[in-house]
This record gives C-alpha cells, structure tokens and sequence, in this order.
C-alpha cells in the first residue's frame, strides 16, 4: 500500500467513517418514510423526495468508493461507464495494495443500485414506477447496512496498515 503518509491513512480512515455514518441516517430516513406506506400512497412531491435520496445515497457510496479508488489504489478513471468501473475494482483484491472492499453479493446490490438511479426520472417517458421506487427505497437500510459492515471491515485494515493510535 502506497500512502503519502500514517497520518493520511488515518486521517482517511475517520474522514470514511463519517461519511458512513452520514450514509446511515440517509437510509434510515428513507426506510421510516416508506415502511408500511402503499406505493400509490406516494404524491408525485414526495416521489420526487424519495427518488432523490436515492440518488443521493447512491451519490455516498460511490463518494467512499471514489476515496479508496484515488487515496489506496491511486487511480482514477476516465471510462464513460465509470460508476460500473467502481464498483468492479472495489470488488477486487488488489495484491499488495488492498483486498477486496465489496463482497460479490453487495456488488451485485449496488450495480442494481446504481442502475436504478441512473436510469430514474420522474419527468417524460423514462418515469420510474412507483414500486420500482419503493422497492428500492425499502431495501436502502439493509443496503446501507451491508456495505456499511463491509467498509469497516476494510477500514480496520486500512486503522492497522496506518498504525494509527487509539482513539
């Protein structure tokens, strides 16, 4: 692992984990908003709302992935399909340098993710149906939970690469 210095790893480490907990409060937010509530239940408004923290959840993630990618790997892509880019690298061990940060079933979660926010919109021809949209605002939590348990898994290792002290 080439890092700048101990300080940066830690440094990144905590940055990382702030950011997770701020990812966490997006899906609890959107879990209590919809759990329990009939898709048809939803005015265009709060469809609108509920796409959008979505997509903002989504934004997160690849925001940490994005981190490790720059900061650990020291690459950056430059691919038209770049969000798909991200999510297969972080789903590699990388000898030497990092192991995987996302295990093949919460990459295969995420691509769907992510696919889903790209493809959404709620104006035109390409309006998502509502229960594609509460489908994947329902399953956000245990999303966020699964990569959640997966990044710190992986910054453990980056806290002990970085011998970074206590605290």
């Amino acid at each position: 692992m080439i890092l700048r210095s101990r300080p940066a790893l830690c440094r990144l480490t905590k940055e990382l984990q702030e950011q997770l907990e701020c990812l966490g409060r997006v899906a609890s937010q959107v879990g209590a908003a919809v759990r329990g509530r009939s898709p048809t239940a939803f005015s265009s408004l709060e469809q609108a709302g509920l796409l959008h923290y979505v997509q903002s959840f989504y934004a997160g993630v690849e925001d940490i992935l994005l981190r490790v990618l720059a900061e650990v790997d020291h690459f950056a892509s430059g691919d038209r399909n770049w969000g798909k880019e991200v999510l297969r690298r972080m789903a590699q061990d990388l000898p030497g340098v990092r192991p995987a940060v996302l295990s093949r079933p919460l990459y295969e979660r995420l691509d769907a993710c992510r696919t889903f926010c790209a493809g959404a919109r709620l104006f035109g021809d390409a309006r998502p149906v509502a229960q594609e949209l509460l489908a994947m605002a329902l399953e956000l939590p245990d999303i966020h939970a699964a990569f959640a348990a997966e990044v710190e898994t992986f910054l453990d290792y980056l806290w002990r690469a970085g011998e970074c002290p206590e605290g």
